[in-house]
């Protein structure tokens, strides 16, 4: 217009401003239909599952699901569902829709409600029973994982079905669920080749189901047997070993293991990198092999395996420099020279447990200190020989330490107490058996046990 031209008119322009709004869609004009209808609800139905995916079960279950027909449709359709029943209020639940009906009944019904359930925790539900497990193998065929830990009233006919009804299952943990036996174990094994994890701790297994897992889920990377006993089964372990070289986690700890299926795992599975062996009857072979031959190695425990030498240390130290937690309590015939010598070989510590010998530790602590400024937990119990000196650098170069135990550390005083509350404030310390107690979190100290029970014995204290 400037340049003195006009704009061109449109002369249909008047026509579609006339019309627009007045398309039917559904028997209704659009601007109607736009004013009675949310948005919302003209989501194509692949965007509306995208969108209530990213909503917690709960929510889908009490709220959404009431909105509408096609929303209770829906939420039962949202793909990867994860039903963890230690966060859902299931009493609440039952109490609304559910009457007098028992609490296992009702996951049940919660689980039946999505049909695409992919993941299930009922982990620490001790009344779980057989028919809730049968009932969410029933409806709930595309699980992957399923976490049965501490269920301990399921019962070998369950699992069995469960592994028939879910073939994709990837990870499964059955935890003190000590009415196992081989056979579930077994039919998982035959039903679910695409297993990659599998935990059967403080279950009676034999190496029959260590076999058949080996047979026919080659994709294990970690397997969990503790208290298994497996000592008479090394060539079932060997076979686990050759037949899955993706290991990565393996925890055979109180299972009784000999030295040669430990070095059978670290011969074929060199992508190892926790390795939990305590209570186990091996060597210095057993060590040494796991150190040359898994340069990944982060994690090894090995505490109570009185046949390990310094030779064992020295070969971690020099072969695994990326070693995050190393757990040798109880190994009586390693020296402190060695356990510093894995200190300084090992930059990366943030766990370390060497109790049990009386006449060890300054050289060990002095290295950790000097070596191991990310160290977060530390155990050194039974040192009559640990002086405050080396305490004291402890804590100035471990700023981050948040667990420390040196009970029955006779020579400590209140120096080491007074640095480990001015430099670790965030730690737990532990001084039992010492003159003074143990250190609390808001760094007073509670008296040792001894003072004011004088009748009392021993006392144990079992954590996690």
């Amino acid at each position: 217009q400037s340049r003195g031209t006009e704009l061109k008119k449109d002369p249909h322009k008047n026509e579609r401003e006339q019309s627009r709004g007045t398309e039917l869609v559904g028997g209704m004009p659009m601007y109607l239909r736009s004013a009675v209808e949310p948005p919302v609800h003209t989501l194509p139905a692949e965007l509306l599952l995208q969108v209530l995916g990213w909503v917690d079960p709960w929510t889908l279950l009490t709220v959404v699901a009431r909105v509408c027909r096609r929303w209770w449709m829906a939420c039962g359709d949202v793909a990867g569902m994860v039903l963890d029943f230690r966060r859902l209020p299931v009493n609440a639940w039952l109490r609304q829709h559910a009457g007098e009906a028992s609490s296992t009944r009702a996951v049940v019904e919660i689980a039946t409600r999505f049909r695409r359930v992919a993941a299930l925790n009922l982990r620490g539900l001790n009344d779980i029973s057989d028919e809730v497990v049968l009932g969410i193998a029933e409806h709930c065929p595309l699980l992957t994982t399923v976490d049965l830990a501490g269920c301990n009233v399921v019962s070998d006919a369950a699992v069995i079905r469960l592994a028939e009804c879910s073939p994709e299952l990837t990870s499964v943990d059955f935890t003190l669920c000590n009415q196992l036996r081989d056979v579930a174990a077994v039919a998982l094994a035959e039903h679910c080749p695409l297993l990659t994890s599998v935990r059967f701790v403080k279950v009676k297994l034999s190496g029959a189901s260590v076999v058949q897992l080996a047979r026919h889920c080659p994709r294990l990377t970690s397997v969990d047997f503790t208290y298994s006993d497996l000592g008479n089964s090394a060539a079932a372990v060997i076979e686990l070993a050759t037949r899955c070289p993706l290991l990565t986690e393996v925890n055979f700890s109180y299972s009784h293991l000999g030295s040669s299926a430990v070095m059978g795992l670290a011969t074929h599975c060199p992508l190892l990198t926790t390795v939990k062996i305590a209570w186990c009857n091996i060597d210095d072979s057993a060590v040494v092999e796991l150190a040359k031959r898994c340069p990944l190695l982060k994690s090894i425990v090995c505490s109570h395996c009185g046949k390990l030498t310094d030779y064992s240390v020295l070969e971690l130290a020099m072969h695994c420099p990326q070693l995050v937690n190393v757990d040798f309590d109880d190994c009586d015939q390693l020296t402190d020279g060695a356990m510093a010598q894995l200190a300084r070989g090992c930059p990366l510590l943030t766990l370390f447990r060497f109790s049990g010998y009386r006449m060890l530790g300054i050289e060990t602590v002095e290295a950790l200190a000097k070596s191991c400024p990310q160290l977060t937990t530390f155990n050194i119990s039974d040192c009559e020989t640990l002086t405050d000196d080396a305490v004291i650098m402890l804590a100035k170069c471990c700023p981050q330490l948040t667990s420390a135990r040196f009970a029955h550390c006779e020579q400590l005083t209140r120096d080491a107490v007074s640095a480990l509350a001015t430099y670790c404030p965030r730690a737990h310390v532990d001084f039992s058996g010492c003159d003074f107690g143990t250190l609390l979190e808001d760094g007073t100290v509670e008296p040792d046990y001894a003072e004011l029970e004088p009748d009392y014995d021993e006392l144990d204290f079992y954590s996690d």
